[in-house]
Parts: C-alpha cells; structure tokens; sequence
C-alpha cells in the first residue's frame, strides 16, 4: 500500500513538473509570437512609406518632366 502511496506521488510530482514546463515554453512562445508580430508591423509599415514613396514620387517627377 505504501509502495503503491510512493508511486502516486512520484506520478503525481512528475505531471506537475512537466505542467510547469509546459506552461513556461507557452509563455516563451507567445512571446516570440509577439516579438514576430512586432517585427512584421514594422516592416509592412516600412512597405506602406516606401510604395507610397514610389508611387508619389513617380508622380511628382511625371509632372515635373510635363512642365
């Protein structure tokens, strides 16, 4: 009954343990979910500017060359 008590427990402990390691790589990994999501909203900002750049400045320098 003790042995059977001891084994429980030692189950019970190593569930425990693997629940923690679980949750911390979850934690981790939203976090470099964040860090991605972070680094892609700067460069689609960065493509907004630049298409913008192309297609104002392609503008400017058609009608520039009209006049």
């Amino acid at each position: 009954m003790q042995q059977d008590h001891n084994k429980l427990q030692t189950d019970i402990k190593v569930a425990e343990n693997r629940i923690t390691d679980l949750e911390l790589r979850e934690k981790i990994m939203l976090d470099q979910i964040n860090d991605l999501l972070k680094d892609k909203r700067k460069v689609d900002k960065l493509n907004m500017e630049l298409e913008e750049e192309i297609s104002g400045g392609g503008r400017k320098n058609t009608e520039e060359a009209q006049k």
